[in-house]
């Protein structure tokens, strides 16, 4: 039996790893494309991206649901219920890949609409095409990974896929720069995704020798019901995710251009670096707030909930400050002044940075709690509400990329900022949701009116080089993180917060 406390320190530490090295690889791809190829083709890269992720709506969250009916025979050792399961994956799976297939080709005969006219580039079409196909491929051999991820050796999954990445990453940069090749580039992740699939394919069948992967066996028909239960519960998160996330660099390479979304996707590939970064920790706690849902009083629950919320307040308004501090000069350093936006812009972008980041306590134990299903309203209407703000804006008025920023802000504002912490404590505690919704207003306001003060100060601060901005970041994180103690020194889950953090560092017991 896996040690469940090992596993969770083992997969978090491994994913915190993977994600470190697989953002420090993106970002020396995209340094090296933007020395070598042009503004229209890096927007076209993130556009190809977008449009990938409306495409995965066809997996429409049975990834999850599969990986959640794993865990209970496994847990049992039912590897024959395991076997039948994994062949149906199979099945699903390769559907999910020929239906990406056909969709993308159909995408591709379309593809000039999402363009502004007279900023495309030669053969978009078919570049997208290869793109489609790299994407595909993963498909096929999901269920592999799903295995792993349900017996607790995520690990696994992740060490294959930095590992193929990263040396996919080095072959590209240096087609890049031997010949400034995208058809070539393309090609390579396609290559890339092949082998990353083949080997963890491989790795399964070397390690779990018990299964066929071509059982006969069939599925209990209670099970066939909760995966229709857990599928149909994920629909509508889906749609959401891929509204919010899918659609920005889409209004902007119709409505502005490919030029100006590729000075965009430096800035979001920060952005998502952190956000993702900060993700696969808490994706890692999940776990834990389960456990405390289940064998602790709701008293207990809010306890844990409180001191969730107080930390992610601080990390989110300690790297939104930090990433307002150095974006704009690190951008400049690393790009050049030609990818630099202006800095209302850069505002926007950090403060929708950190109101996003501010969401995953909520939806942590929203997901502990298991309230997909009650939750499945709200995404659409968040759906609903950004993209229409953000089409309204960038179509009514002159605001430029500002616009679709905006739409994502208020979307959060308006729909994200009460409902979430409304559900967990309405469904989830059954009390109301006046002192956590005062709280999560506090910490927005915070966050908020921190960065907008140094937004002000900012102006008056003269470009630095390197050296100046390693330590003026520095300085901000530790600025930022005082200033939102003292803030909330009141709260006696900040003390208890930094208690601690301080024993955690000095390994010594704390003084009550």
């Amino acid at each position: 039996m896996i040690n469940h406390a090992t596993a969770t320190v083992k997969n978090t530490v491994v994913a915190t790893g993977a994600q470190l090295v697989t953002l420090a690889s993106q970002f020396t791809m995209q340094i090296v494309f933007v020395q070598t190829m042009s503004a229209n083709y890096l927007g076209a890269n993130g556009l190809f991206n977008n449009l990938m992720n409306i495409l995965s709506f066809a997996e429409l969250g049975i990834g999850a649901a599969m990986t959640f009916s794993l865990y209970r025979p496994l847990a049992n050792r039912d590897m024959g219920l395991v076997d039948a399961l994994l062949t149906c994956y199979r099945r699903l799976y390769g559907g999910i890949g020929f239906t990406i297939l056909l969709l993308g080709l159909l995408l591709a005969a379309g593809l000039p609409f999402f363009v502004k006219p007279g900023l495309t580039i030669p053969h978009i079409q078919f570049m997208f095409y290869l793109y489609v196909i790299g994407t595909a491929l993963s498909y096929f051999f999901s269920y592999a990974r799903s295995l792993f991820i349900a017996d607790q050796r995520a690990y696994v999954n992740n060490i294959n896929q930095v590992g193929c990445r990263f040396i996919q990453n080095i072959v590209q940069i240096v087609v890049l720069v031997v010949w400034q090749n995208y058809v070539a580039f393309l090609m390579l992740h396609i290559g890339g995704t092949l082998l990353a699939n083949l080997l963890i394919n491989w790795r399964a069948k070397q390690q779990y020798q018990m299964l066929t992967w071509r059982s006969s066996q069939r599925i209990p028909e209670t099970i066939k019901q909760k995966l229709r239960e857990n599928v149909l519960g994920n629909i509508s998160a889906k749609v959401g995710v891929i509204v919010v996330n899918g659609t920005d660099n889409l209004l902007i390479a119709k409505y502005l251009g490919l030029s100006v979304l590729g000075a965009y996707t430096n800035y979001a590939l920060i952005v998502q670096g952190l956000s993702s970064l900060v993700g696969q920790v808490m994706a890692a706690i999940v776990g834990v707030f389960g456990h405390i849902g289940v064998t602790e009083s709701v008293a207990q629950q809010q306890v844990a909930y409180y001191r969730n919320l107080c930390l992610i307040a601080l990390v989110s308004t300690v790297l939104a400050g930090g990433c307002f501090t150095v974006m704009q000069d690190f951008i400049q350093l690393v790009f050049g002044p030609a990818y630099v936006l202006a800095d209302f812009t850069v505002f926007l972008i950090v403060i929708n940075l950190g109101f996003t980041m501010l969401r995953q306590a909520n939806l942590s134990f929203a997901a502990a709690l298991g309230l997909f299903w009650t939750m499945r309203y709200k995404s659409l209407v968040e759906a609903g509400v950004n993209l229409g703000t953000s089409l309204s804006l960038i179509t009514q008025t002159d605001l430029g990329i500002n616009a679709v920023l905006l739409g994502n802000i208020i979307s959060n504002l308006v729909v994200n900022f009460w409902w979430e912490p409304w559900l967990v404590f309405k469904h989830g505690f059954q009390q109301s949701a006046k002192c956590p919704l005062v709280k999560f207003a506090a910490y927005h306001v915070a966050l908020a009116g921190l960065v907008g003060v140094h937004y002000v100060c900012h102006e008056w601060l003269p470009p630095m080089g390197w050296l100046g901005l390693i330590f003026t970041g520095m300085g901000s994180v530790v600025g930022y993180s005082v200033v939102f103690i003292l803030a909330f020194s009141c709260q006696i889950e900040t003390r208890d917060l930094c208690k601690i953090m301080w024993r955690q560092m000095t390994g010594r017991k704390y003084l009550r």
